[in-house]
């Protein structure tokens, strides 16, 4: 309950610095990214188990949903790359917003 408050809190501040286009702009690249990053996982599974099992990690759950979670770590891993992006976007999705 708490986690969701303080995503309400920080998703109002973000909202009041950056308007809802700069808001809206960081959502559609950020589930953009997960959506990509899962379709990434899902198609590559016998790879990944392959890469996990060399390390010496064992890929036994790897059946049994943990896609998500590592589609989940690669999204977060690329969010320097979102910020960036979303800064370069927002003036443009301001400018068409404004018309």
């Amino acid at each position: 309950m708490r986690a969701a408050l303080q995503f309400m809190s920080k998703s109002k501040e973000q909202i009041k610095s950056y308007g809802l286009a700069g808001t809206a702009t960081y959502f559609i690249i950020s589930f953009s990214s997960l959506g990509t990053c899962y379709y990434l996982v899902k198609q590559n599974k016998g790879y990944i188990q392959e890469m996990l099992e060399n390390k010496g990690i064992s890929t036994k759950s790897f059946e049994y949903g943990s896609d998500f979670l590592i589609a989940y770590v690669a999204h977060k891993t690329t969010q320097p790359l979102r910020l960036c992006l979303t800064g370069a976007l927002f003036p443009l999705v301001r400018k068409l917003a404004r018309r």
